[in-house]
């Protein structure tokens, strides 16, 4: 009886693994916020916009949640998911460069599970050898719905 149980466990656990669908999700864009700070260390300049941000549509996999923006595609780390949140991420830093003592490029997505909203933070942040400044900021809000027939 225990081992006709824990095989059936097994089974179930496998066939829900392999047989995981993608979630895909047309994300309507409702509000964006964008900062730039631009010159050299000790003297620039920031502008603020504000925007309505690009629909777009989000393929979450295993590991990945993949955003379709219409004219490109982006790909980031899924790194929690839950009853009630979605959480993806990337970081690169490319510090390395020979011409940047600092050049770092973050992006967070947050989906809310229960209600469909969706934040994106974007944030590149760069340093030349120079001293000059660079930084990009965005946040931006989506209500996401499970895509229906996308194309």
């Amino acid at each position: 009886m225990i081992k006709t149980l824990i095989i059936f466990l097994i089974f179930s656990l496998y066939s829900s693994i392999v047989c995981s669908e993608d979630l895909k999700l047309d994300c309507r864009g409702i509000e964006g916020n964008f900062s730039k700070e631009v010159g050299y260390l000790g003297s620039t300049k920031h502008t603020h916009t504000q925007d309505k941000p690009k629909n777009v549509i989000v393929t979450i996999s295993d590991l990945s949640c993949q955003f379709d923006w219409g004219t490109f595609k982006s790909n980031f780390k899924l790194l929690n998911s839950s009853n009630d949140k979605i959480f993806c991420n990337t970081f690169k830093d490319e510090s390395h460069f020979q011409d940047y003592e600092k050049r770092v490029t973050k992006w967070e997505i947050t989906i809310n599970r229960l209600n469909g909203k969706m934040i994106y933070l974007y944030d590149w942040d760069v340093l030349s050898k120079e001293k000059f400044v660079t930084r990009h900021l965005s946040k931006s809000t989506f209500q996401c719905s499970k895509a229906k027939n996308i194309f």
